[in-house]
């Protein structure tokens, strides 16, 4: 069953959707963090929001055709799925819009996976599991510098993209970084997470 995401849009305040830096996809959407402050490691960047969560057939991995698709344990997030190839709508799901770096360049930031409701402020028993994926950096970003995010060994990639940047570990993130703390503002579609 999906659950309420809130009242929140779940991205950092500042970060924005434009052409992206990636010569090798010349016409493609890119995000960018806050162009007015230098954004630290191991902070909140957005949570990957989906328009639908589907159960997956077993632990099978996606064998579809969406670039947007994400799969979380036993559930994938993505765009809603008809008989021609759908398109989300990159200024209401930013992190979709995220990049991998171009060759020869690394990542500057990550998919951290929360996995308890108490991590995400979920209005459901604290002891209950929840799936979540957020992006969080990986190092110092310059103002307005494009975001990043290496999205594994096993993508299929129609150009060569770079590696990923240093390693980001839940312990380091910062308490008031964590996704509860960005639940506020803006209505958002009941679509950041799933209860398991």
């Amino acid at each position: 069953m999906q659950n309420l995401a809130g009242k929140k849009s779940w991205v950092r305040p500042g970060v924005v959707t434009g052409p992206t830096t990636v010569g090798e996809d010349p016409t493609g959407l890119g995000a960018f963090a806050p162009d007015w402050e230098t954004t630290p490691r191991a902070a909140f960047i957005g949570v990957y929001r989906a328009p639908q969560w589907r159960r997956a057939s077993g632990m099978t991995e996606y064998r579809g055709t969406s670039d947007y698709v994400m799969q979380v344990g036993a559930w994938r997030a993505g765009p809603r799925v008809v008989r021609q190839k759908t398109y989300p709508n990159l200024a209401d799901f930013k992190m979709m819009a995220l990049q991998e770096p171009p060759a020869g360049k690394e990542a500057n930031c990550q998919f951290m996976y929360f996995s308890r409701a108490d991590e995400i402020n979920a209005p459901i028993a604290k002891s209950r599991a929840v799936s979540l994926v957020a992006v969080y950096t990986t190092r110092e970003i310059e103002p307005g510098e494009e975001l990043f995010v290496y999205y594994g060994a096993a993508k299929a990639r129609d150009y060569d993209v770079g590696s990923p940047g240093p390693e980001l570990f839940k312990y380091e993130i910062p308490r008031q970084e964590y996704p509860h703390a960005w639940r506020g503002g803006m209505e958002a579609a009941a679509d950041g997470w799933r209860e398991k």
